[in-house]
């Protein structure tokens, strides 16, 4: 934190004002509950300082099972925990990254992002997956790009229309996914 105020102010200037981190989803040094606790103080206390520029801070997560293999403790790895984190965070500036192909990698539908505040959307990343792959066993290499068929990004599209949303929406797709390029 002691060189945050730095770059906020330097990001703030350039007119950077939405930023995003991604939530590992397992640990081998602490419980869920204790991951928990520590996190949403760590985002908080960062949180704090982003408001003084008025940066926003979105949260993702992975939902892929092979990003929590080997670990001793899962963590946040699908929408209604990082959701719960969220809320516990309690501050104005942190909301979400929303990413659908990591909502069909986990079963989440646009229903439940078309329910939430548009200001709780920070940041937004399109991928397509494969439509022959089910979506239990998507691993991060099979973001490709929108036209796969696996998700509906048209649909997806339109719920951020009708919500209003109105911040970045960057493609997001695997770099094995152009061979020899």
């Amino acid at each position: 934190l002691s060189g945050l105020d730095e770059v906020v102010e330097i990001a703030a200037k350039v007119n950077g004002l939405r930023c995003f981190t991604t939530i590992a989803p397992a640990s081998d040094a602490l419980p869920y509950h204790e991951n928990f606790e520590r996190l949403r103080g760590r985002i908080s206390q960062v949180a704090a300082v982003l408001a003084k520029q008025n940066i926003r801070l979105g949260l993702d997560f992975q939902p892929a099972p092979s990003a929590r293999e080997g670990k001793e403790h899962e963590f946040i790895h699908d929408f209604d925990a990082l959701l719960k984190l969220v809320e516990g965070v309690s501050r104005d500036n942190v909301g979400l990254m929303i990413d659908p192909w990591q909502l069909h990698a986990c079963a989440v539908s646009f229903d439940q992002v078309s329910q939430l505040a548009v200001e709780r959307i920070v940041y937004v990343q399109l991928a397509d997956a494969p439509a022959d792959k089910p979506a239990a066993a998507l691993s991060e290499e099979d973001r490709t790009s929108p036209g796969a068929g696996g998700v509906d990004l048209a649909g997806f599209i339109k719920r951020l229309i009708d919500l209003e949303y109105n911040g970045p929406v960057t493609p997001v797709i695997h770099p094995s996914q152009f061979p020899g390029k």
